[in-house]
């Protein structure tokens, strides 16, 4: 073996051990959570807070924090609230809760089991568990690995502060959780509460696709709504959500009631049995391969510019898939649904287009005149193929005439005239002018 070999390895191990040292260095550097008990609670010596005795503890500084015991909570006015002392640095907060509970000493209800109704009103301390007012929120907040119940307010409240919360275990509110834009909820079972069990709020008028992320949770037994988003753009993926008195996944615009919040990627939930619909989205959302199944209203409802794909929609007591007007449009604003599943519910889709089959029936048209002649099915517009409603195959969607080539038509030059190119049955022309 050559000296200049021995020399390289050995300089190579020097390096590695260098690099090995200064990274424990720099991890020794940073410094360790402040400890938040109930002990210093009630003696006003929890670090980073304001030094006041009793609950809640109001921490004033950035930085991390761990519960080193549960928190029975004393008296009405929470357990923690995150409010930053002015001048403080703007960075996030993050708080592990250890494994331990935060509840109040008089809870609100004390009956967690899974699959049980929302607590009843009345009883308890109307505090929040875990809070962030708007005015003194830091720009993020993280909460984990512990539990919040028992409250009779919300269990953690954020407002429109972004928040990453996981692994928690939040049960017997008024309300679950409410964060803002941006947040991230996962790995949480969030259940029984009397309002909303999950709420993201948002000011943003048109917030980015995917800013919000809600996945691998389950929410159940809320009273109101499993989930609620005030706002668009969010990913709900591989969630369950059930047992809820209203909607699964329900989206509101309070600014503007009639439109849904847009941009939506809802994806691999199971929503199933609760009181009113499954799954509500506004425009150019994208629901695909969930399981939505035994709600007392719609299945699914979407806006316009929708895309529907891969969905098993049963034993809903309302319409199965709901595309309201705009599934008949033939612009880009059309929604379009492909290899669904769709059994056993009040309706089956709606809107269906009457004696679609046959010349005669006209198909709407963008600039509002018509021509041609829809083939197919009474559910054919929008349809791209694979969907399987009541275990019959449904053939794909065609309207000659729209200028749109779609279903099995040849051609589709927007025309009636024939021997042109393009038949008035939007199939190729054997012989031209």
């Amino acid at each position: 073996m050559s000296k200049l070999g021995t020399t390289g390895r050995l300089m190579a191990l020097l390096a590695a051990l260098a690099i090995f040292v200064g990274g424990a260095r720099d991890a020794s550097a940073q410094p360790a959570p402040r400890q938040l008990s109930d002990n210093c609670a009630l003696n006003g010596i929890c670090d980073g807070t304001d030094g006041v005795a009793g609950y809640p503890i109001r921490i004033t500084q950035p930085g991390s924090y761990v519960l080193i015991s549960n928190l029975p909570v004393q008296g009405p006015n929470g357990g923690i609230i995150i409010a930053l002392a002015n001048g403080a640095v703007p960075n996030a907060v993050s708080i592990d809760l250890g494994g331990f509970t935060i509840t109040p000493v008089a809870q609100f209800d004390t009956g967690c089991v899974f699959g049980g109704p929302p607590p009843a009103l009345g009883g308890g301390f109307n505090g929040i568990g875990i809070e962030a007012p708007p005015a003194n929120a830091p720009p993020a907040v993280r909460i984990r690995n512990g539990t919040v119940r028992g409250f009779g307010a919300t269990a953690i409240s954020f407002g429109g502060a972004t928040a990453l919360i996981e692994d928690m275990y939040v049960c017997g509110n008024f309300t679950g959780v409410t964060a803002g834009a941006g947040s991230v909820i996962r790995d949480c079972q969030i259940q029984q509460h009397v309002g909303t069990g999950v709420s993201i709020l948002t000011s943003l008028p048109n917030p980015p696709p995917t800013s919000t992320i809600i996945e691998d949770n389950i929410i159940s037994g809320s009273g109101v709504h499993c989930l609620q988003l005030n706002g668009g753009g969010a990913t709900i993926r591989n969630n369950v959500l059930t047992l809820c008195t209203s909607d699964g996944i329900h989206t509101a615009n309070p600014a503007n009631p009639t439109v849904l919040p847009p941009d939506m990627l809802i994806i691999e939930n199971n929503v199933t049995n609760n009181g009113g619909r499954g799954i509500v989205v506004g425009a150019g959302s994208n629901v695909m391969n969930n399981i939505v199944n035994m709600n007392g209203g719609d299945g699914i409802v979407v806006g316009p510019a929708s895309r529907v794909y891969g969905n098993v929609i049963d034993t809903n007591g309302g319409t199965g898939l709901n595309m309201g007007v705009t599934a008949i449009a033939r612009d880009v604003n059309r929604t379009s649904w492909g290899n669904n599943v769709i059994s056993d519910n009040g309706t089956a889709v709606s809107p269906t287009i009457a004696n679609s089959i046959g010349v005669g029936t006209v198909c709407p048209m963008p600039s509002g005149g018509v021509m041609g002649a829809p083939t197919g099915s009474v559910f054919a517009f929008g349809n791209t193929g694979g969907n399987v409603i009541n275990g019959a195959v449904i053939s794909p969607s065609s309207c000659c005439g729209n200028g749109i080539a779609e279903g099995n038509e040849d051609c589709d030059d927007g025309n009636g005239t024939p021997a042109d190119g393009c038949e008035n049955n939007c199939q190729i022309s054997t012989t031209g002018p």
